[in-house]
């Protein structure tokens, strides 16, 4: 169940089902610098977890 913030009393209030949310978060990830050093950040965390992925813990 998604909430949004609304005007109301509490200021919080559940969504119908089929009701979009509307967020500005997409908008300011647009505006966030991204250099090389991100690019091979995530490239180094990409190998890294090819190389050793998480083990599951075994049922005990």
């Amino acid at each position: 169940m998604a909430i949004r913030h609304d005007d109301t009393t509490d200021g919080v209030h559940t969504a119908r089902p089929n009701e979009p949310i509307r967020s500005l978060i997409p908008a300011r990830l647009d505006r966030l610098g991204w250099s090389r050093f991100h690019t091979m950040l995530v490239v180094a965390l990409g190998v890294a977890w090819v190389l050793h992925p998480p083990v599951p813990v075994p049922p005990t």
